[in-house]
Formats: C-alpha cells, sequence, structure tokens
C-alpha cells in the first residue's frame, strides 16, 4: 500500500506550524509596544533607524503592529471558522444521520439563512450586537454556519449507510456515540479541508468589517483596521497602508495553499460501500410454512418502498439453540428482513405492519424502539463486507473494546484483555500484534473474524449473519465457516443466517426459509429442503449447490 512521502506529511503541517508559532512568539518578542504613540517619529519610512518597517501617523513602530495585528486577525479566523465549523458540521450530520423531519427542519432553516444577503446578515449583527472584534467574529461565523451545514450532510449523507456504522449501531451504541465515534471521524479531512478553506474567507471578512469600523476598536487593531485608519496616507506614505494590506492577503494565500494541500492529500477513506441494494418486488401467494414460537419470531412483515410492497406478510420462527438460513437470490428480501430483526432499516423503507418478537417481547421494527439491552447484548450482527464492516480510522483493539464498554461497566485494561480474549477464540493469528492493527492492514478473512469477535463480546443469544462468507475465496469461506460452526456449538447460539447459497446454509443451519420476492416460498429443515424441493426458486438453487460441488452431506444424510 502506497504511503505519503516524508516530504509531504511535513508540507501538511509546515503552514498550521508557522502559523502557531507566530501566534505563540509574538507576545515574547523583543518588540516595540504596538500601541506605543511618538509624534516625533511620525510616518518614518521603512528601513530608519530602530524602525525597521518605518512608522504610522501616530509614530506606532509598524513592524511590531503588523505581527500583533497578523496574530490577533489569524486569531479571529481560526475562533471563527472553530464555532461555524463546530456548529454547522453538527447541524449537517444531525440532519444527515436523523433524516426525515429533522433534515427537513435543519435544511430549511439553513435555506432561510442562505437566501439572505450574505453582507448584509453579518452587518445587521454586529449592528444588534454593537462594534467589536468579537461581536465582528461571530457575525462571521453564523453567517459561514450554512456552508458548513450544506456541505457536511452531503459527505455524511455517504458515511451514514456505510456497513460499519450500521455494525456500530447493531452493537447498541447511541446516536450521540455513533455520529461522535463514527460519522464525525470519517469526515475528519473534508470538514478540516474546508475549514481551512474558510479561514481565509473569515479572516478577510472579519478585516472587512474592521476596515468599516465595526471590528477592532482603537487602540487594538488587526490588520483590517489598519488599512482602514490608513487609508488617506495611499499617496504620501503608501508603506503604512500597503504593508497591512500584503500582510493580509500573505495569510489568505498560506491558508488556502494549506488546504488545497489538504484537499490534494486526504487521509484514509471511508470503506468502501456495499453496493447491494434490495429491489421493490411484485407480490406473491405462495403459502408460508410457519414454525414454532421460540427465542425469535416474525410476524406478518410488510415492508414498502417508493409506494411498493418489497415484503409482504414474512414470518418465521427460530427455536432457541437452531439455526435458520434465509437463502433466495439477490433481491428477495432476505437482508432486509434480518435488518428488521435488528431495527435497523434504512429510512427509505417504511413498516406497513408487522411484529419482531424476542423472547415473546414485542421489540419493534425500528432500533430506537428497542430496549437499550438489545442491540450488541441479546443480539450480535456480522455484517456482509469484510472490508467496509470495520471503521477504517480505528484499531482493531479500540473497536472491540467498544462493543464491550457499551455495555459492560467495566476498566479499559479489563476491556482490553477481554479483546485479547475473543481474537483468541476466533483464532485470528497473533492477536496482540492484531489488536493494534488497522482493518487495512487485515486482510478479507481476518477481518471478517474481527467482525465476529465484536458479535460475541458480550455473549449474545442470538447471531445474525448477513452473507459473512460471499466476498472469501473457497477457502477462506471454508475455514470460516468452520469456525463459526464451531462457535455456534460452543456458546450454544441461535442463528439467523442470509445467504444465496444453499450449500453454505447446509452447512451450519437446522432449518431454511426460501425467499422470492419479498415472500417466503419455502419453510421447512435442511434436509427436507434438498431431498424434496417444493418451489421451482427453491429447486433451482439446490441444483446450482450441488452442481458446483458444495458440502451437502448433513442435508442428504
Amino acid at each position: 500500500m502506497s504511503r505519503v512521502p516524508r516530504r509531504s506529511r511535513a508540507a501538511r503541517w509546515a503552514v498550521p506550524l508557522g502559523l502557531l508559532a507566530l501566534v505563540v512568539l509574538v507576545p515574547v518578542l523583543p518588540l516595540a509596544d504596538p500601541d506605543l504613540t511618538a509624534l516625533e517619529a511620525r510616518l518614518l519610512t521603512p528601513g530608519s533607524p530602530g524602525h525597521l518597517l518605518g512608522t504610522d501617523a501616530l509614530g506606532r513602530d509598524l513592524l511590531s503592529r503588523l505581527l500583533f495585528a497578523t496574530r490577533l486577525s489569524l486569531l479571529v479566523g481560526v475562533l471563527g471558522v472553530s464555532i461555524a465549523a463546530c456548529v454547522g458540521g453538527s447541524l449537517g450530520v444531525i440532519a444527515a444521520y436523523f433524516g426525515g423531519r429533522v433534515d427537513f427542519l435543519v435544511m430549511r432553516s439553513v435555506d432561510v439563512l442562505l437566501s439572505l444577503p450574505y453582507l448584509l446578515l453579518a452587518l445587521g449583527i454586529v449592528a444588534a450586537l454593537g462594534p467589536g472584534l468579537g461581536h465582528a467574529m461571530i457575525a462571521i461565523a453564523i453567517v459561514n454556519v450554512p456552508f458548513f451545514a450544506r456541505s457536511m450532510r452531503g459527505v455524511a449523507l455517504s458515511v451514514v449507510t456505510e456497513e460499519y456504522v450500521t455494525a456500530a449501531r447493531s452493537l447498541g451504541a447511541s446516536g450521540f456515540r455513533t455520529m461522535t465515534r463514527h460519522i464525525l471521524p470519517a469526515l475528519r479531512t473534508p470538514l478540516l479541508s474546508a475549514a481551512a478553506t474558510s479561514a481565509g474567507w473569515m479572516v478577510v471578512e472579519t478585516a472587512g468589517l474592521s476596515f468599516l469600523g465595526l471590528g477592532a476598536q482603537p487602540p487594538t487593531a488587526d490588520l483590517g483596521t489598519m488599512v482602514g485608519q490608513t487609508r488617506h496616507l495611499i499617496v504620501t506614505a503608501p508603506h503604512a497602508v500597503l504593508l497591512p494590506a500584503a500582510c493580509l492577503a500573505l495569510l489568505v494565500v498560506l491558508l488556502n495553499l494549506w488546504s488545497d494541500w489538504l484537499a490534494a492529500h486526504p487521509g484514509p477513506p471511508a470503506a468502501a460501500r456495499d453496493s447491494r441494494t434490495e429491489q421493490p418486488t411484485r407480490p406473491a401467494t405462495v403459502e408460508t410454512e410457519a414454525g414454532v414460537d421460540g427465542l425469535l419470531a416474525v410476524r406478518g412483515l410488510c415492508l414498502s418502498a417508493a409506494g411498493a410492497e418489497i415484503l409482504r406478510d414474512v414470518r418465521l420462527d427460530v427455536r432457541a439453540g437452531r439455526a435458520l438460513g434465509l437463502a433466495g437470490p439477490s433481491g428477495s428480501g432476505k437482508s432486509l428482513t434480518l435488518l428488521s430483526i435488528l431495527g435497523l432499516l434504512p429510512d427509505s423503507v417504511q413498516a406497513q405492519r408487522g411484529q419482531i418478537l424476542l423472547s415473546g417481547i414485542d421489540i419493534g421494527l425500528r432500533a430506537q424502539a428497542h430496549p437499550s439491552a438489545i442491540l450488541g447484548k441479546r443480539m450480535g450482527y456480522v455484517p456482509q463486507n469484510p472490508q467496509s464492516s470495520l471503521h477504517p480510522l480505528f484499531r482493531v483493539g479500540r473497536q472491540i473494546m467498544e462493543a464491550i464498554e457499551q455495555h459492560q461497566s467495566i476498566p479499559s485494561a479489563e476491556a482490553e484483555r477481554r479483546a485479547l480474549e475473543l481474537l483468541r477464540e476466533v483464532r485470528v493469528a497473533d492477536p496482540e500484534a492484531r489488536l493494534k492493527a488497522y482493518p487495512h492492514e487485515l486482510s478479507g478473512g481476518m477481518r471478517q473474524r474481527v467482525a465476529l469477535a465484536m458479535a460475541l463480546a458480550n455473549d449474545p443469544e442470538l447471531l445474525l449473519l448477513d452473507e459473512p462468507t460471499t466476498a472469501l475465496d473457497a477457502t477462506t469461506q471454508a475455514a470460516l465457516l468452520s469456525l463459526l460452526s464451531e462457535r455456534i456449538s460452543a456458546r450454544g447460539l441461535t442463528v439467523v443466517f442470509v445467504s444465496h447459497d444453499l450449500g453454505v446454509l447446509a452447512e451450519l443451519c437446522d432449518d431454511i426459509a426460501v425467499m422470492d420476492q419479498g415472500q417466503v416460498v419455502e419453510y421447512a429443515e435442511a434436509a427436507q429442503i434438498f431431498a424434496a424441493p417444493t418451489h421451482a426458486v427453491t429447486h433451482a438453487l439446490v441444483q446450482a449447490s450441488l452442481g458446483e460441488g458444495f458440502a451437502t452431506r448433513r442435508a442428504l444424510s
């Protein structure tokens, strides 16, 4: 994997470190008092003895005054952009995460601010608050909030659909924790780049208000104030005007160059999104064979999207200690059924009716309705794509520890020890080293083992597997199936396993439900499914499985 050259990494911090040095060192440098007047030395030209850059109309040293003014303008720009980025970025993430009415209300409020003339809004805020550099900074921050809200919402919309976000929610993470721990870190680079660009603009905008007399008030001066106070000297003493203007331009250029560098050298990318989608299906009329009530029961589940029914009257029963396989072609609705059990349906999908019963208790069709101890505690979830099921910006150990700490009040050292035990349990090679690795440093099989460790972290009763072997090669797939079978048996887990491959399901499952076009079309024990399939879709799946030579010894015995 390619790495950013060391010189490029150094360039990333050259500008901010240089500007930070300016902020820190200026007050301790042996400079003249920037506010000390000396009328007998007024308007000295650059190079005059004791005044390297000359003096202004009141005899104040321009070098000292420029450094302090640049420092003040930089501080105002950084503070202003920090406020705008925090408020606007948070609004954008909240709108993207919750969607629906929250998204509508937040973004329409942002649109109202955007509809107002930018400069007039800033002037109106300063007029209401009164002149002053702090008030000018607040005004500029407020008018920049819509920019951050819109841009961060656009980026966050692509992140909230990532599988690692769904996996975090399946562990029982709250909305606040999911947004702060899993979504915001993925927005770090675009947010930092937008903030660097906006910092330059905010320095100019605040300087503009100071130029008009609404910002820094005498004797304090920022670069805008210096230009405004000396503009009448452009002919008689041009250095007094051009030097602060040049400093302002240089500061903005440096900030913009840094933002350009950040845009050209993005940080670690978010995990690749799973492109699998469930397509709208037409209703069918085949009767569903229901089992007996058990640990998990799905009753009359009906879902729709864009006005079309995509799941129709799905009924399932899973007894404690048994494994149910959900099979079917792509788009049959099996993954949506699994997400319904988790309560993690996409916002675009509406639940028309139905119940999800866990030990006879209705837990609802949305995670918000689930009791806090359900997700990640009684239910464990292993997503399909090993590349995107783990957060790319956090180490493996930290992610397993988070799954533990979400439901157990234990010290970090104990959580780390438990994470190490889980990696050993799922047979990860060299678990001590893997604990400190990032997901991209692991193979697909190892990533899926880590996802399994997270699912098992809190000893769940029910394990939900969404095609966990699909993205793996045959050898790795066989090893993972063996591991799953061993762990399921050792822990006495109840399992729902989604796959389009009946051969894979025959390795692990006691019962199989075959889905097609949003309905369960056949439901029986695994042996019966292979021995005497009754539906055309089941027959085709059996033929495909046997024809490719998958192991079905138990099903055929």
